[in-house]
């Protein structure tokens, strides 16, 4: 499964000056970068679908079963089980914060804007455990240290 980090246009001029040079997934909260921490838990590559002034440097690839992650999402345990069973077509939503988690689909996006109109057409599953989501620059110093026990714990699993 092909796995594509996304963000909205909202979270990343919240995060300025940070993500005026990368995207909301490429920064680091704990050890790890956002996208790092997908990529360790989803054993896999992972590219971006930004802004577009930065989507010649950060790479978006395409194909027929795409897994798009909201950029701005730490992964957790209950999060992790909710996509691994996600299907074609299907979206989760965090019911507090109404903000698009996941979804799948092989449709390939290339403008952000695109996202919001699909994703009202979508199976939604709701998502009512808590998650960090980057929304401003201070949730990425209020969530560090758990990040950094949870990140630790992934690096160090099995040693």
């Amino acid at each position: 499964m092909n796995i594509i980090l996304f963000e909205d246009f909202v979270t990343h001029s919240s995060l300025l000056p940070l993500t005026y040079t990368r995207p909301v997934s490429d920064l680091r909260i704990g050890i790890l970068k956002i996208a790092e921490k997908w990529e360790k838990h989803l054993i896999g590559k992972s590219s971006f679908l930004t802004q577009p002034y930065l989507q010649e440097k950060f790479s978006f690839k395409s194909d027929k079963d795409n897994l798009y992650i909201n950029g701005a999402v730490c992964p957790n345990k209950s999060l992790l089980s909710k996509i691994e069973g996600l299907q074609t077509e299907q979206s989760i939503i965090h019911t507090p914060s109404n903000t698009v988690l996941a979804f799948r689909s092989g449709k390939r996006f290339v403008e952000l804007r695109k996202i919001p109109e699909f994703v009202a057409t979508t199976e939604k599953i709701p998502f009512r455990s808590d998650t960090n989501i980057i929304k401003k620059v201070t949730d990425i110093f209020l969530q560090n240290a758990k990040e950094l026990e949870l990140d630790f714990k992934l690096l160090s699993k099995n040693r």
